[in-house]
């Protein structure tokens, strides 16, 4: 192979980013391109060039060459050194990982403590708001979570509603977000087993949540996919067809329901939505309960279920002020909740529960006032257990694989264009366990260009080890 090397100057092969069909640069050689030279041009530099590559490959590893820096990070593998690295040499390392060229416009803000002690190894803008994207999933699970309980479970019933002229049958959701046409054939199965054959009328109740299905901040282009699906009281399917987001959710519930109760033999002469919800008790003929919450925070966080963590908001919020707007008790909920958990209800700025929201504003701070006061919470295991995994699942299962890192990062990954982040705990291995968060803002470029400086700041932390 004919290959260009200028000492000093060298150019960069391409090589493909795990999780990307985009190649992104590494250093060292590459094939000479045909199109710049001649041929007689190719064999002479080729010559004049091979013996400089030589030499290059020769010294590289024994010393540093500035010249080689990238434009924005190297892959994290290349920089996952044995060496270890105190707590004082973080502010220059960090600080030369976010101000390379292709980063020095952008904003990062970083807080990095540790867990037990809250001692502060290094701060960067650490108390502004930055953009979290889907680390606000964070706050919104331990909210629910220490407000709702690991054991909460969202039911779905199916009422008789009193009639003199037939069987009328009122389904009323509660915004389960794992709801499927299996539970519907459960339901459908219960009805069948009490005898009944014919609904005269089957009315949906959509009233349990209060307010706007759709989230007014939202990007209208978003509103229309399956990760900016309405969250409404009567989920199904997670509100989706294939990418597409359902447009009339209340509706496609009440098409598939009728649809599942004539292949159980039971006939639905009528259908209604109802206007509005029922006021009088009403006699409950069947119903199915959701897995409980330490399980649907599991699909919430390491999946990064943008459904799911706005339906769970709404609970929070229908279940601490049932009468008042859904998403905002919800967001209210949030701020009273975590300020018992030590979190600065000023440094917290919510429009979702979700993080697609650019209207979200939270502080590196808050996420790791989140995530230490998570730690001391008798749900502390449930949360932890929600979060992905360096390397091994979720969110984070393509990242830090063959690294010190892996397995030893649980966190919460988020991503918009021009806002990336990561947030968790970290565990390294000759150090003691810390809490940190990276939010990172106004970047130019696609988030898989930027993600590895993330990356390579994280395993920084992970070689900590302890100095005199």
């Amino acid at each position: 192979m004919r290959v260009k090397c200028v000492f000093g100057l060298a150019k960069t092969p391409v090589a493909r980013d795990r999780g990307s069909d985009k190649p992104q640069p590494r250093g060292g050689c590459h094939p000479l391109p045909r199109s710049i030279f001649t041929r007689k041009q190719r064999y002479r530099y080729t010559g004049v060039f091979l013996g400089s590559c030589l030499s290059f490959w020769a010294i590289a590893p024994a010393q540093a060459q500035p010249w080689l820096t990238p434009s924005v990070a190297p892959e994290p593998q290349l920089t996952a050194q044995a060496t270890g690295v105190c707590p004082a040499q973080l502010p220059a390392q960090i600080g030369a990982i976010a101000n390379r060229p292709g980063l020095q416009r952008s904003r990062w803000g970083i807080l990095v403590q540790r867990l037990d002690t809250g001692e502060t190894l290094f701060a960067q803008e650490a108390q502004r708001f930055f953009i979290p994207a889907s680390n606000t999933k964070l706050l919104t699970t331990a909210a629910v979570l220490e407000r709702l309980g690991a054991n909460f479970q969202i039911r779905t019933s199916v009422y008789q509603v009193p009639s003199q002229t037939g069987m009328i049958a009122r389904v009323v959701g509660r915004g389960d977000p794992s709801l499927t046409e299996v539970q519907l054939q459960q339901l459908a199965q219960q009805l069948r087993q009490r005898g009944i054959t014919r609904l005269d009328r089957l009315i949906v109740d959509d009233h349990y949540f209060k307010g706007e299905l759709i989230n007014s901040t939202w990007e209208w282009s978003d509103t229309q996919t399956d990760y900016g699906a309405p969250a409404n009281s009567l989920i199904l399917n997670q509100n989706a067809v294939g990418e597409r987001a359902v447009a009339n959710p209340t509706q496609y519930f009440l098409q598939r329901f009728q649809r599942i109760l004539n292949t159980t033999q039971i006939t639905v002469a009528g259908t209604a939505i109802a206007p509005t919800p029922s006021v009088t008790p009403e006699p409950e003929l069947a119903a199915v309960l959701s897995q409980p919450l330490s399980t649907l925070l599991i699909e919430t966080n390491q999946n990064s279920n943008n459904l799911y963590a706005e339906a769970l908001l709404r609970s929070l919020g229908t279940v601490t002020n049932p009468n008042e707007d859904s998403l905002a008790s919800g967001i209210a909920a949030i701020e009273t909740t975590l300020s018992r958990l030590g979190v600065d209800p000023q440094s917290i700025d919510l429009a979702d529960g979700s993080g697609l929201s650019r209207h979200n504003q939270v502080t590196p701070e808050a996420l790791v006032q989140t995530l230490r006061g998570m730690a001391r919470s008798p749900n502390a295991t449930v949360f932890r257990n929600s979060l992905a995994i360096a390397g091994v699942r979720g969110t984070l299962q393509n990242r830090f694989r063959d690294t010190p890192v892996q397995d030893r990062l649980q966190g919460k990954t988020g991503a918009l264009s021009g806002v990336a982040a990561l947030s968790g705990y970290l565990d390294p291995p000759n150090y003691p366990p810390l809490a940190f968060s990276i939010l990172l803002n106004h970047f130019d470029q696609p988030v898989r260009t930027v993600r590895p400086a993330i990356d390579e700041i994280v395993l920084l932390l992970g070689r900590l080890r302890q100095c005199e």
